[in-house]
């Protein structure tokens, strides 16, 4: 159907039909973007916990910081 003739059928579509229109169009364009952006999960990197000393460190070295700097009350 050409978009001449669709228009003023969707013109003249209730508020609410307009909407759920605008809906499926949407997931239909999330769909196909999808579809184009994915490729193979074994493409993407994974992050782990696992091995993240650094990350560990950088923590225990933040919570000594504040430590330091903040009294904090006994039992908590």
């Amino acid at each position: 159907m050409p978009m001449t003739d669709l228009l003023p059928t969707l013109q003249s579509l209730p508020h609410a039909d307009k909407i759920q229109v605008v809906q499926f169009l949407v997931s239909q364009l999330e769909r196909e973007e999808v579809i184009e952006l994915l490729t193979p999960p074994e493409l993407y990197p994974r992050w782990s916990p696992f091995d993240a000393v650094d990350a560990a460190e950088g923590l225990l070295k933040m919570l000594a910081d504040v430590k330091q700097r903040v009294e904090i009350p006994h039992g908590v």
